[in-house]
């Protein structure tokens, strides 16, 4: 099974988490660095959501370009729509009850939900079950061959569904 770098290189950061009070992880500000300056006029505190940040680092890392935004949703509008090449690391966007949005990438998937790779899940980088009823985009980076369709079917694990990251 191919497996993308982003997905080799977020392994890396699983278990990343927001600091308690005052300051913020430093991995979460290196990401912010990395992109600046467009991510430092925003993101000023790992208190603020970072799911898109995460995103974006990561990419970063191995040297793709995310959509330029901190905005969960933009990512549904970036790279290519990869809704029929479903397969690891595929980057997917949620709706957020209450409004906002999410994104993380693709690790597996149960009849009613995704298995998301992402930040500010729970205030940690960690994977997290999330209904599949929330899903509005499936994007893959942009100029890079679409995936042959290989979703990985997973079983549930006892995990509950997320309902609202962060």
């Amino acid at each position: 099974m191919y497996i993308p770098p982003w997905i080799g290189k977020s392994e890396e950061h699983l278990g990343v988490h927001e600091l308690v009070g005052p300051g913020s992880n430093p991995v979460i500000l290196a990401w912010r660095e990395s992109l600046k300056p467009w991510a430092r006029a925003y993101f000023t505190d790992d208190d603020i959501a970072w799911c898109a940040l995460a995103v974006n680092g990561i990419l970063h890392e191995v040297g793709i370009a995310g959509p330029g935004t901190l905005a969960a949703k933009d990512f549904a509008g970036w790279g290519q729509d990869a809704r029929e090449h479903l397969g690891l690391g595929c980057v997917l966007v949620f709706t957020r009850p209450g409004g906002g949005g999410h994104v993380g990438f693709y690790i597996g998937e149960r009849p009613d939900a995704f298995l998301v790779r992402g930040g500010n899940q729970g205030n940690k980088f960690c994977d997290t079950w999330i209904a599949r009823a929330r899903l509005i985009a499936v994007r893959w980076p942009p100029g890079l061959e679409l995936p042959y369709p290989s979703p990985v079917i997973l079983a549930a694990d006892g995990r509950p569904v997320s309902v609202n990251e962060g």
